[in-house]
């Protein structure tokens, strides 16, 4: 069988040059499909609303000044639940606003982003610990995803949460107050 040169009629019979007919059909790249950048992993969490209650408590008493006795009760908190998103966030929270130790938070928010990847204040706190310790370029990346989250929360919101008790990407997180680290 031979093959069709480029200036041979077309063998699909149209009478124009196999170049100028089917040939860009056949030898085009194949599209590439872009991901949406936006797009984010599944993930699955707990709803915990004792859990959130708890944090959200311990993170009021810090935000009213109080210092004594909240790093003891922040890591048990987290010594009982250590997957929790809202316990690493917390105690990343407590390390650096309590401790003054902001590049000793960084596990924390991290762990707390990787549980629950639309969890704002994770982001935000994980880029002003990287400013503090001077990791301008992953300081920026955190702040880049925590603006991004908005968009990508907006379609989590429009999908179906599961009727057990455990809910997939679709949850919609509550937003209590949490205390956001200064730069």
């Amino acid at each position: 069988m031979s093959t069709v040169g480029r200036n041979d009629p077309c063998p699909c019979g149209s009478g124009k040059k196999y170049k100028k007919c089917c040939l860009p059909l056949e030898a085009a790249p194949p599209r590439r499909v872009l991901k949406e950048e936006s797009a984010e992993e599944p993930f699955i969490a707990e709803l915990r609303p004792d859990l959130q209650e708890a944090t959200d408590r311990l993170l009021r008493r810090l935000e009213l000044g109080e210092r004594k006795g909240l790093e003891a009760e922040f890591k048990a908190l987290l010594r009982a639940n250590p997957d929790d998103h809202l316990t690493n966030y917390a105690m990343g929270v407590c390390r650096a606003v309590v401790e003054q130790d902001p590049v000793g938070a960084i596990p924390f928010f991290e762990k707390a982003i990787r549980v629950f990847p639309p969890l704002v204040e994770a982001h935000f706190n994980l880029g002003n610990s990287y400013l503090k310790a001077c990791r301008i370029a992953e300081a920026v990346g955190a702040y880049r995803r925590r603006f991004d989250i908005p968009t990508a929360r907006t379609a989590l919101m429009k999908r179906r949460v599961k009727n057990s008790g455990r809910w997939n990407e679709s949850y919609n997180a509550p937003r209590p107050s949490r205390i956001l680290m200064r730069t």
